[in-house]
């Protein structure tokens, strides 16, 4: 056969596919037109008035309605679906949403409770007394004592000089009082402690119509000294007289003060609240050595005083602070916080403003009052630090602040500037 007869029957083999498809498409046309004739009749005949109604075909149903009720279940589904299929990220947002939670809750429950001293309940008198052992010249002294008067204790601020004595007296609080105690003759120190040991325990008439009532001594709190007065300067260059110095003002006399008041305390079942900086003891940083030793010492003396204090009925709980805004009370005492600028040579003093002295307040009162037990941790930064000066490696801290090995080691140069309690170090630079 030849070409033409291939080509012939190829015409005539698609012959039967395109009767069938041009066939469909006009069955397709004719129906569509059919069901145009049908709808525009009959809305012609329902439209119509002179036709009777018996006559009119019926006007076709509504659609069914949209039953709304099972959307919920199907969302519902979905969820349950997504959280078996994710069960990693369910527990990371539910853990984050929980978390955010509960913090809003604590901190708006923390703001909302009722902080104030116990009265007598005949006349409403002041019963329960603070004695705030630290240096009255000290602006978180002398905050926590204006904060504990104003919420109705009566404060004694142990002094040992006439001076300081004056201090105290020339705040003009009628219940801010000043307790003069010698911690170097322990003749001296017993007799003030027996003093203040009759006037709590005596019957005080407040109120002619009521009976007598005794006064109560709260808590005994322990008031770290500032940064500020700690020596800053390399191991190297410390004096041992320095190292005196420090030793018997920033560790002993806490020591030696608290030991006289243990008696009171125990009978009393007084709390004892100690006060110790977080940032600088966790962190160790290069040139404050003093400040680190005092600190990891009283840390050492409070886990002793917690283990025999407790078979005896008395409370101890250490509050580690972190940085605060000073700038309310006389005297800028900021926590001294290090991070590299500029070359390796450069270590810089932040300035960032701290937590507000209201979170501190706070804090002491929930110490002193049996809310708070233990140790806990207030103002910013006091457990960040804590943590990172736990867990991460000292290396890489140092490195962090700045710190390199050409800085630490070998003689230096070190000049520190103070201006009205805040220091900053100027560059260090390695001699030849």
């Amino acid at each position: 056969m030849s070409s033409d007869d291939f080509h012939f029957l190829d015409i005539l083999s698609s012959v039967p596919n395109n009767v069938r498809r041009h066939g469909g498409d006009i069955v397709e046309f004719i129906e569509s037109l059919i069901d145009f004739v049908a709808e525009e009749s009959r809305e012609t005949i329902q439209s119509s008035s002179w036709l009777p109604e018996s006559m009119k075909p019926p006007a076709p149903l509504p659609p069914p309605p949209t039953d709304f009720s099972i959307a919920p279940a199907n969302v519902l589904e979905q969820v349950t679906d997504w959280i078996s299929r994710n069960r990693a990220e369910a527990a990371a947002i539910a853990t984050f949403l929980g978390t955010g939670a509960f913090l809003i809750w604590r901190n708006r429950r923390s703001h909302n409770k009722r902080r104030r001293a116990k009265r007598s309940a005949l006349g409403g008198a002041k019963t329960e007394v603070v004695v705030l052992a630290g240096s009255p010249q000290s602006p978180l002294t002398r905050s926590l004592s204006l904060d504990l008067e104003s919420r109705g204790f009566i404060v004694y601020i142990p002094v040992s000089s006439f001076s300081e004595e004056q201090y105290v007296k020339s705040q003009s609080r009628a219940d801010i009082l000043p307790l003069t105690l010698d911690i170097t003759s322990d003749s001296s120190r017993q007799q003030a402690v027996q003093k203040f040991t009759t006037y709590i325990t005596s019957l005080y008439h407040f109120h002619p119509r009521h009976p007598p009532s005794r006064k109560h001594l709260t808590a005994f709190i322990v008031v770290p000294s500032p940064s500020s007065s700690y020596a800053t300067a390399s191991l190297t260059s410390l004096a041992p007289s320095t190292w005196s110095d420090a030793l018997n003002s920033q560790l002993l006399a806490p020591f030696v003060t608290t030991q006289a008041f243990l008696s009171l305390i125990k009978a009393q079942k007084s709390r004892i609240v100690v006060l110790t900086s977080s940032i600088i003891p966790s962190l160790t940083p290069p040139f404050h050595a003093v400040e680190s030793v005092v600190t990891g010492g009283i840390e050492k003396w409070i886990h002793t005083l917690r283990a025999e204090m407790q078979v005896k009925g008395v409370d101890v709980v250490q509050v580690k602070m972190g940085s605060f805004d000073y700038r309310t009370v006389p005297g800028t005492n900021q926590q001294l916080v290090y991070y590299p600028k500029g070359n390796d040579s450069d270590i810089q003093v932040s300035d960032e403003k701290g937590s507000s002295l209201r979170e501190l307040h706070h804090g002491v009162f929930d110490a002193i009052s049996g809310r708070a037990r233990g140790t806990i941790f207030v103002g910013k930064g006091s457990s960040t630090y804590s943590f990172v000066g736990r867990w991460v490696p000292k290396g890489l801290v140092g490195w962090m602040m700045g710190v390199r090995k050409g800085i630490v080691e070998g003689e230096k140069d070190e000049r520190l500037l103070s201006s009205e309690g805040s220091a900053e170090w100027e560059k260090v630079e390695q001699s030849d």
